[in-house]
């Protein structure tokens, strides 16, 4: 993906969602424990599915086997992930929930970019655990698939701190 997206005439910079790394201390059944978490972000955190209707001079481009378009609404809220992710591994205790569809969710009732009436911002990701070298600390990858405002709640099937997900990923 480019890092400087044009739209309708517009210039957007997305390099705030460049991979990082974050460190997330937990204490849970397994013992105490520092992790590093490599967190990535999708397209869909700034991008929606195009449907053909948008404005001439829209960016449209290829993920995923699907044609998806920027969205402006859907990247002024992700100027606020990194800040949210590193929040949350600052704070293993917060409670994330899991979908049917192995998703990890959480939300945020307000954002800087204000949300409709009704909405709240949920974002959606996946962990996966790796064992570094003999020494080294494990590492998280956290990939969030997207984020997006809504007014639905999403079914879950559990929720947890997000500590313990890191101790069972």
């Amino acid at each position: 993906m480019p890092r400087l997206i044009r739209h309708c005439g517009e210039d957007f910079d997305i390099g705030h969602l460049d991979q990082h790394t974050e460190t997330c201390n937990w204490t849970g059944g397994a013992g105490a424990f520092s992790c590093a978490v490599k967190i990535r972000y999708s397209s869909h955190c700034w991008s929606v599915e195009h449907d053909g209707s948008q404005a001439q001079g829209s960016h449209v481009f290829r993920d995923r086997a699907q044609n998806r378009v920027f969205c402006p609404v859907r990247f002024s809220h992700s100027l606020e992930l990194p800040t949210i992710f590193r929040e949350l591994c600052g704070k293993p205790t917060a409670r994330v929930s899991q979908t049917p569809e192995s998703n990890w969710t959480m939300y945020r009732l307000e954002m800087a970019s204000p949300l409709l009436l009704g909405e709240k911002y949920w974002m959606f990701f996946h962990v996966k655990r790796t064992e570094g070298d003999a020494g080294a600390p494990t590492e998280l990858s956290l990939f969030v698939e997207s984020a997006y405002p809504r007014d639905r709640r999403p079914i879950f099937v559990r929720g947890c701190p997000f500590g313990k997900v890191v101790e069972e990923a």
